[in-house]
């Protein structure tokens, strides 16, 4: 599998980008001067993983640098379904630190996601807000992501709009 996809800038002299395979060693394909100073970052992440670059910064010398190590770990899906979410109504989902979804009602089930993904040991605590003909009640909003997808179910039974008929 392919590790992330770096970086390397070096002002005044442009940037170069290298993906590596996973736990591989790597070389930019563009040599820079000696003398310059360089910044290696991220600029993509693997599929469901989240780097960091340790001693990501420094000055070139007439050696290759070797001391700028990346690290990867697994990143875990926090979502779930909306059940019973009629039409015409919607229901804004949160959790802190996470994008807002909002998901149109559309009478079947809908699958949500929020992104970023989360870390294990993460903490999700999620809100629900509708409008239209629904309320719905999230019965398990929070807790700590473990070392697989967190499920967070939303339910929304359509609501009796309180009209009633007549009795003949």
């Amino acid at each position: 599998p392919a590790g992330p996809t770096l970086l390397v800038t070096v002002p005044g002299s442009g940037t170069s980008t290298v993906t590596p395979s996973a736990n591989a060693g790597y070389v930019f394909p563009v040599a820079f001067p000696s003398g310059s100073s360089y910044v290696v970052s991220i600029f993509a992440d693997p599929l469901n993983k989240r780097c960091t670059v340790a001693n990501p910064s420094g000055t070139f010398v007439d050696t290759n640098v070797g001391n700028v190590d990346v690290s990867c770990v697994d990143t875990y899906a926090i979502g779930g379904t909306v059940r019973g979410l009629p039409l015409f109504a919607s229901v804004d989902l949160a959790s802190p630190g996470r994008s807002t979804q909002t998901v149109n009602g559309t009478g079947t089930d809908r699958v949500y996601t929020f992104l970023p993904r989360a870390l294990s040991g993460d903490t999700y605590s999620v809100t629900a807000t509708t409008s239209g003909p629904a309320n719905c009640s999230v019965p398990v909003p929070s807790g700590t992501v473990g070392t697989s997808a967190s499920t967070v179910d939303v339910y929304a039974p359509r609501t009796r709009s309180g009209r009633r008929r007549a009795r003949r």
